[in-house]
């Protein structure tokens, strides 16, 4: 009987322990996801002491990129264009994720990306 005293005084102190570190990291996440998710807003309460301030990203239109009034880019059809597309090579480009990457997931031709969508009524620009 006196060896079963000090594992039971020893589980009473490991209670405590353990229930404060699991709040600690509990509150620990949600203040580090509420930091990730609001991180807008974080940017927009400093620019917002800076008045008549406004932060844009420059943009280059040309005259031939603009898309007419009358285009209605969601009625056409895919069609087949080996001469300019396609564009660039899944290994050129940093921004797509591998669950989009088709080469690097196995499919062994690349005709697919000669395939661009021609609306109707209009030529969507380069």
């Amino acid at each position: 009987m006196t060896m079963q005293q000090p594992v039971d005084r020893r589980i009473q102190y490991l209670f405590p322990v353990a229930l404060a570190s699991i709040l600690v990291l509990g509150t620990t996440r949600i203040v580090l996801d509420h930091l990730k998710n609001n991180r807008v807003e974080v940017i927009q309460e400093f620019d917002s002491r800076e008045k008549n301030r406004v932060v844009r990203v420059p943009i280059s239109v040309g005259d031939e990129e603009v898309i007419g009034e009358g285009c209605n880019v969601f009625e056409g059809r895919w069609v087949w264009d080996n001469v300019s597309h396609p564009v660039y090579s899944e290994e050129s480009c940093p921004y797509l994720v591998k669950q989009v990457t088709c080469q690097r997931n196995g499919r062994p031709d690349s005709f697919y990306q000669n395939w661009r969508w021609q609306p109707n009524a209009c030529n969507l620009p380069r």
